[in-house]
C-alpha cells in the first residue's frame, strides 16, 4: 500500500498546513518598546524585596558558570538569557552582553564551520540560525533599533543546500529570515515599522516566515497589510520555479477560508477566527489574475517541470493539489476563467507519469458523497482501492462537522498504522472544535481516546486550562490528578519531562502546592531520563515540531519550558522554585532553570509595589522582617520539603543541603558587573 501510504502523507501534511496558515497570529511577544531619548532610570536598590536582590546577586553567579559550559551554543543562550533578565536593572550593561552573544555566534559558525547534514541544509535550519533568531527576538523585545542594527550585520553565506534550491524555500535567506522575525516582534506596537521590515525581506523572494508576518501586520492594521500583499505579489512574479508556494503563501491573506475546501468544505473555521475579516474585492481580482497567468504558463515553464526528474512527479502532484483548491474561488469570483483552469488542471493531471500514483490523485480529488465512497470502499476489489475509498470518506465526512461519523469510516481503514495515525488526528481536531465551543465534555472524550499518551496529556491540559477560564477549579483539579498519573506510569524519557513541567505550570494557576509537587516529578524525569545536554536547552523554549507541534501551538500549549513554569513557581515561592532548580543534575539545565527563577522573582510586580510600600512606610513591617512562604507544605510530603536556598548557585548535582545565610536589617548593594 505504498501508494496509499504517500497520499496519506499528502492528506496529512495538507492538514498541518491548514492548522499553520489558519492559525491566528501567535499570542504577541511582549510589546516592544521605542526607544526613547533618554534610557529609563535604574530600578533603585532600596525598591527592591530581598527575593529580587538575591535574583540579581544570582545573575552575577549564573554568568560566572555559563563560561564554563562545554557548548559554546549554550554560553551564548545564556548569556542572551541574563541579558533579557538584567535589562530593567542594568540596560548599559545587558546591551553589551546582548551585542556579545549575537556577535559571537558568527565567530562560533567561523571556528566550528558545518559538516555532514548541517552543511547540506538551509542556513533558516541549521541550529545556529536558530541560536540567532532565539537571541534577536530577546533583543527585539527591548530595543527593536538595536535588534535592526544588529540585523544589518548578518551576510547571506550560500549552503551546499542552496545549490539546488527547494521550490518551497527557494534559496535561503538568513537576514530576510531575521527581518521576519523582528516585524512580528514589533507588529504589536508599531505595525507600519513591521511592514518596512518585512518589506526588506521581499529582497530575497518570500520566505515561509512570510505569510505569518503578512497576516499578522493584516490583522493589526489592514491597509499596510494590503500594501505589503501587494508588494509581495510583484515579489512572487520573479519567482516562476516557486509558483505554488507562492500562491498557497499569499491566498490565506486573500480568502480567509482559505485550504477549508481541502476538507470538502469542512467547518474548520475555530481555527482561524480571522475567517469572518471582509474579502477585499480588488485584492481577489488581483490575486486571481496573478494566479491564472502563473498557472497558464506551458508545463516547460511551470513548477512541474524539471528536466532532471528530481522533483517534477511530486511539484506536479502537488500543482495539481493547488489548482483543486484554487477553482472554487474562480468559480466564485472570476466564473468567466474557470473552465480554463479546469482544463489546466487536465494537463497537470498528465504531466504526472501514468501509474497507480496518478489515477489514485486524480480519484482522491474527484467529486463524490460520503455514501458513494463508503459503496465503493465496500466493494472495492484490493486493500489499497478500499482503503483510499475510506480515507476519501473520511475528509468528506467532515464537511459537516461529523466527527463520529469520520472516526467509523477511519476505524474501517484496512492499515493498521494508517488507521492509527487518522484516528489521533481525526480526534485532536474534534477535541479542538469542542474546546473552541466551550464543550469540555466532549473534548475530553475524544482527549481520552487519543493512543498517544504524550498528545493525550497535551489535550488533557487544554482542557484543563479551559476548566480555569471558567473558574471550574474542582474539574480542573480532578483532570489534572488524571493526567499526572498518566504521565507518572510512563518511562522516563524527555517527553514526560516536557508534559511535567507544562502540567505544573497549569497547576500552579490554581494550586500552588501541586504546582510544585508535579514540577518536583518533573525534575525527577528529566534527572533520570537520558536527555543529552543540547537536548536540555531545549527547555528554555518552545521544541515542538510536525503535525502535534503545529497542533499544540494552536492550543496556546509549548514543549517543557523552563521560561513557562519556573518564573510562575518563583512568583509563589522563590525559596522552593530555586531548589527545585539546583536540584537538576545537568549543570547546562540547572543554570537555565535557576535564569528563569530569577526571571520570575525580577518579574514580580505586586512583591515590588510592596516592597515600595514598605520602604515608604517602615513602621508598618516592623512586626515581621520575613514573608510567609506563600506556598504551604503538606505534614509529612518528602516532596513538598523546601530547605533554604543558598546565596550562591549550586553546581548541578550537588546533594548538599543549601542553608540560608542569617538575614540582615542592611539590604545589599548588588555586585559591580550587575550595577
Amino acid at each position: 500500500m505504498s501508494s496509499l501510504r504517500s497520499l496519506g502523507i499528502l492528506a496529512e501534511i495538507a492538514l498541518v498546513c491548514v492548522i499553520s496558515q489558519a492559525q491566528t497570529p501567535p499570542a504577541q511577544k511582549a510589546a516592544t518598546k521605542e526607544p526613547t531619548a533618554a534610557p529609563a532610570p535604574l530600578i533603585k536598590t532600596k525598591t527592591l524585596t530581598q527575593e529580587q536582590q538575591r535574583a540579581l546577586y544570582l545573575l552575577e553567579q549564573l554568568f560566572e558558570t555559563a563560561k564554563g559550559f562545554g557548548s559554546d551554543r549554550m554560553k551564548i543562550r545564556a548569556r542572551g538569557q541574563i541579558a533579557d533578565v538584567l535589562w530593567d536593572y542594568d540596560e548599559p550593561r545587558a546591551r553589551d552582553m546582548f551585542k556579545e552573544a549575537f556577535n559571537s555566534i558568527f565567530i562560533m559558525r567561523q571556528s566550528h564551520g558545518a559538516v555532514g547534514r548541517e552543511a547540506q541544509a538551509q542556513p533558516r535550519f541549521t541550529p545556529d540560525s536558530q541560536l540567532r533568531i532565539e537571541v534577536l527576538q530577546l533583543i527585539a523585545r527591548r530595543d527593536i533599533s538595536l535588534a535592526e542594527k544588529l540585523s544589518k550585520t548578518v551576510i547571506d553565506v550560500p549552503s551546499e543546500g542552496d545549490a539546488q534550491p527547494s521550490p518551497f524555500m527557494g534559496r535561503s535567506s538568513e537576514q530576510a529570515q531575521l527581518y521576519l522575525e523582528l516585524a512580528m516582534s514589533v507588529v504589536a506596537t508599531n505595525p507600519a515599522r513591521a511592514a518596512q521590515l518585512a518589506q526588506r525581506s521581499l529582497d530575497s523572494g518570500i520566505q515561509p516566515e512570510f505569510p505569518m508576518t503578512l497576516m499578522m501586520i493584516g490583522a493589526k492594521d489592514r491597509a499596510i497589510g494590503d500594501d505589503l500583499f501587494l508588494s509581495a505579489l510583484t515579489a512572487a512574479l520573479k519567482e516562476p520555479g516557486r509558483v505554488s508556494f507562492n500562491i498557497a503563501s499569499l491566498g490565506p491573506y486573500v480568502f480567509p477560508d482559505w485550504g477549508l475546501g481541502l476538507f470538502g468544505g469542512a467547518d474548520l473555521s475555530y481555527l482561524n477566527p480571522g475567517a469572518t475579516r471582509q474579502v477585499n474585492p480588488s485584492l481577489v481580482s488581483q490575486f486571481l489574475n496573478f494566479v491564472y497567468n502563473q498557472l497558464m504558463i506551458s508545463p516547460e515553464g511551470s513548477s512541474a517541470s524539471d528536466p532532471e526528474g528530481r522533483l517534477g512527479k511530486a511539484m506536479a502532484g502537488i500543482d495539481y493539489m493547488l489548482a483543486m483548491q484554487i477553482t472554487p474561488y474562480f468559480d466564485r469570483y472570476m466564473p468567466e476563467r474557470a473552465l480554463e483552469i479546469r482544463s489546466r488542471m487536465s494537463e497537470m493531471l498528465s504531466a504526472i507519469p501514468a501509474g497507480p500514483d496518478r489515477d489514485q490523485m486524480a480519484e482522491f480529488f474527484s467529486q463524490a458523497t460520503v455514501s458513494e465512497l463508503i459503496d465503493k470502499a465496500e466493494n472495492a476489489k484490493t486493500e489499497n482501492e478500499k482503503g483510499m475509498a475510506y480515507l476519501r470518506a473520511v475528509f468528506a465526512s467532515l464537511k459537516d462537522g461529523d466527527y463520529d461519523n469520520s472516526l467509523a469510516l477511519v476505524e474501517k481503514m484496512g492499515n493498521g498504522e494508517m488507521k492509527n495515525e487518522f484516528s489521533m488526528i481525526v480526534r485532536m481536531f474534534a477535541a479542538m472544535a469542542a474546546l473552541a465551543k466551550g464543550d469540555t465534555e466532549t473534548a475530553l472524550r475524544h482527549a481520552r481516546a487519543i493512543g498517544n499518551p504524550q498528545q493525550q496529556v497535551n489535550m488533557f491540559i487544554a482542557v484543563l486550562n479551559k476548566f480555569l477560564e471558567k473558574k471550574d477549579t474542582i474539574a480542573a483539579g480532578t483532570l489534572l490528578i488524571e493526567a499526572e498519573k498518566l504521565l507518572l506510569k510512563l518511562e522516563n524519557t524527555g517527553e514526560k519531562a516536557s508534559a511535567l513541567v507544562v502540567l505544573a505550570a497549569s497547576a500552579a494557576r490554581f494550586d500552588s502546592i501541586r504546582g510544585f509537587e508535579i514540577m518536583t516529578s518533573a525534575v525527577e524525569a528529566i534527572n533520570h531520563s537520558k536527555i543529552a545536554d543540547f537536548q536540555m536547552d531545549q527547555f528554555s523554549k518552545s521544541a515542538n515540531s510536525g503535525l502535534e507541534g503545529y497542533v499544540a501551538d494552536t492550543l496556546g500549549l509549548t514543549s517543557a519550558s523552563f521560561s513557562q513554569t519556573f518564573p510562575q513557581l518563583a512568583s509563589l515561592d522563590f525559596e522552593h522554585a530555586l531548589m527545585l532548580a539546583k536540584s537538576i543534575e545537568s549543570k547546562e539545565g540547572s543554570v537555565m532553570a535557576q535564569l528563569a527563577v530569577c526571571r520570575g522573582a525580577l518579574n514580580n510586580k505586586n512583591a515590588l509595589m510592596a516592597s515600595e510600600k514598605e520602604n515608604a512606610n517602615p513602621a508598618a513591617s516592623q512586626p515581621s522582617k520575613a514573608q510567609p512562604s506563600k506556598a504551604k507544605t503538606k505534614a509529612g510530603d518528602p516532596k513538598s520539603t523546601k530547605p533554604a536556598a543558598s546565596e550562591s548557585a549550586e553546581p548541578a548535582g550537588d546533594k548538599t543541603k543549601p542553608t540560608k545565610k542569617a538575614a540582615s536589617d542592611k539590604q545589599p548593594t548588588p555586585p559591580t558587573a550587575l550595577r
